[in-house]
């Protein structure tokens, strides 16, 4: 028997593969379909010298053997074992720089989300958030909370604090997109910045047109933007349970969750969302109304800083 026949019928497919693979990487572009649309990627790009260095160079094997041992240990980007990458190129257009801030309250990682993106043409925030909100907790006098509010990532407790967090950048603009690390609170906190975005547009609708919008309006306003805001939410319970630890709902339930909430992102336009009007609610633990300036929580969090002294307490 030789040695092609032994071969397994996922490898004989690869071989299969790889003249038409020489092909696609030899031209000047790189062409595949995606839902009928043909999306075209320059695979040559111009050095300051004025050479030409192709993006992705495919090895000059031509033992089978060899081509096989490459397929499946290296690859090309975005096929299997993604040793190059999950994606077969980078988005082009779009400054890959990420903003990354989160200290303080939201006032301050605003002022910092800023200066880091000045100059820039996209923006691209990363959001880190403190343990007090990975928790789902309220700031508060408690030991095992005052000292951690605000530490290592930005306190966010209501809708109010979400508006002022990302106050000054448009969450709809396609050269906007927003990470957001949480996890237990991920539902919550995502449904505060989709009303963040819709309100953002609403504002402009009354700023444009000197006006409010009438109900059909706000509705096709906020279509409009849950189909165009941009972003990911770090929200990998499997991640939490073996690492970070910042649980506080079991991986069964945290799994189901997210994919109730995909489903619910993923809703025909006019269906009822889980981050709608009814949301908008007292916030159920520290009473407040989030109508209220939010300038007033990053106040009372000053005091807090201010007024109660530093003591060593035992963590949790």
């Amino acid at each position: 028997m030789n040695a092609e026949a032994r071969l397994d019928p996922h490898s004989k497919k690869l071989l299969a593969q790889w003249p038409d693979m020489q092909k696609a990487y030899a031209g000047d572009e790189y062409v595949v379909k995606i839902r009928d649309k043909e999306i075209r990627t320059s695979l040559v790009y111009t050095s300051l010298s004025g050479s030409k260095i192709r993006k992705v160079a495919l090895p000059a094997y031509e033992d089978h053997g060899e081509q096989l041992k490459w397929l499946m240990l290296e690859n090309v980007p975005g096929s299997f074992p993604y040793v190059a990458g999950t994606f077969a190129f980078k988005r082009e257009g779009e400054d890959p720089t990420r903003m990354f801030a989160g200290e303080g309250d939201a006032f301050r990682t605003n002022r910092r989300f800023k200066l880091v993106s000045q100059g820039m043409a996209a923006k691209r925030l990363s959001t880190a958030f403190d343990s007090v909100t990975l928790y789902g907790n309220d700031p508060g006098l408690r030991p095992d909370i005052y000292g951690k509010v605000g530490n290592s990532g930005v306190s966010i407790a209501t809708l109010e604090d979400m508006k002022v967090l990302y106050g000054g950048f448009d969450l709809c603009s396609p050269t906007t997109s927003v990470s957001m690390t949480i996890n237990g609170p991920a539902p919550t906190i995502l449904a505060m910045f989709m009303n963040t975005a819709v309100d953002q547009q609403v504002e402009k609708f009354q700023a444009d047109n000197g006006r409010e919008p009438t109900d059909d309006e706000v509705q096709k306003i906020r279509e409009w933007a849950l189909a165009n805001v941009r972003g990911t939410v770090q929200a990998d319970i499997l991640k939490e349970d073996q690492g970070q630890n910042t649980c506080i709902f079991s991986t069964e339930f945290s799994l189901k969750v997210m994919g109730r909430h995909r489903r619910v992102l993923r809703a025909p336009p006019g269906a009822q969302l889980l981050f709608g009007e009814h949301f908008r609610l007292p916030h159920r633990r520290s009473g407040r109304q989030p109508d209220q300036p939010a300038r007033i929580h990053a106040q009372q969090r000053l005091h807090l800083r201010r007024s109660v002294p530093r003591t060593r307490h035992a963590h949790r």
